[in-house]
């Protein structure tokens, strides 16, 4: 997983490669392997040819705005406010700070931004048998999701 870099070559932060394994390691065996692999290779493929989309001035990052706008084409229907959590959230990692401390996100916060509204999408969706977007949970099943998602 090492291997896979961004387009300037940098690698994929710790934190970014973590959540794709998770979600791309069907399995659940630690690893993933060439299907898995190659099912990772298409989603970075998509999130890169997004992430150009929405990188209008093509500085290398995209601003809170463009992030609710390239998740919205991703299919995922979020709030203004969830998106200023994530990047609230995404500041707050260590290794990569937001350039400009406007919140805005390069293309592996990107990725990592996607990988979370997804993960945490599907857990919601699992839970959510009568498709009406709400769901209920007790406090163990809260922790349970929440401790899952690793996040």
């Amino acid at each position: 997983m090492f291997g896979l870099v961004i387009g300037d070559w940098t690698p994929f932060s710790i934190d970014t490669v973590r959540l794709m394994m998770t979600m791309f390691d069907r399995d659940m065996s630690g690893t993933i392997d060439f299907q898995e692999f190659a099912g990772l290779w298409r989603y970075i493929e998509d999130w890169k040819k997004c992430f150009r989309t929405f990188d209008r001035d093509n500085s290398g990052s995209i601003d809170r705005s463009e992030l609710l706008s390239a998740l919205t084409a991703f299919g995922f229907r979020i709030s203004q406010q969830v998106v200023d959590i994530l990047v609230k959230k995404i500041d707050t990692l260590d290794d990569v700070k937001s350039k400009t401390g406007r919140g805005d996100i390069g293309f592996d916060r990107f990725i990592y931004a996607c990988v979370t509204v997804k993960t945490l999408s599907d857990s919601f969706r699992n839970l959510d048998t009568n498709n009406d977007g709400w769901i209920e949970l007790n406090y163990d099943s809260f922790l349970m999701m929440s401790i899952s998602n690793k996040i």
